[in-house]
């Protein structure tokens, strides 16, 4: 297997494995001359978020989802569906909240760690990023 090919299998795995047990979750995969990232939100039924992105599978936004009438259509009287929605979003905040401050300090070390080696060994990077590979 090439590098991307062992990128891009992990990457989908993540991505099995997120969907199976309703998760979200960010995942990075490098390998010497590839590298990928897949951030799953829409893998976990109780996140309230759904990703917009173009044609070519770029995030351009996001829509914040309400299940009101779904709640409704099973049966829920109206401030029962309200609970149960704001429950879900203060999951989808806390899973988000979860990525942010685990991914901000590593992004900071692996930045500072990747300066002091430049300043080393004076090596750019080469590796090739293509970036969300979880589809495809």
């Amino acid at each position: 297997m090439t590098d991307q090919e062992k990128c891009e299998h992990v990457a989908r795995e993540f991505g099995r494995l997120c969907e199976e047990h309703g998760l979200a979750g960010l995942f990075v995969a490098c390998a010497p001359t590839h590298a990928t990232h897949s951030l799953l939100l829409e893998s976990a039924p109780w996140m309230r978020l759904r990703m917009i992105t173009d044609k070519d599978g770029v995030m351009e936004g996001i829509r914040i989802l309400s299940k009101l009438d779904e709640y409704r259509e099973r049966g829920l009287a109206e401030d029962d569906a309200k609970v149960l929605q704001n429950e879900e979003m203060g999951y989808t905040i806390n899973a988000l909240d979860a990525i942010t401050m685990n991914s901000g300090p590593v992004a900071l070390l692996c930045t500072q760690i990747l300066d002091a080696l430049r300043k080393r060994f004076d090596i750019e990077t080469t590796s090739t990023r293509v970036g969300d590979a979880t589809g495809g």
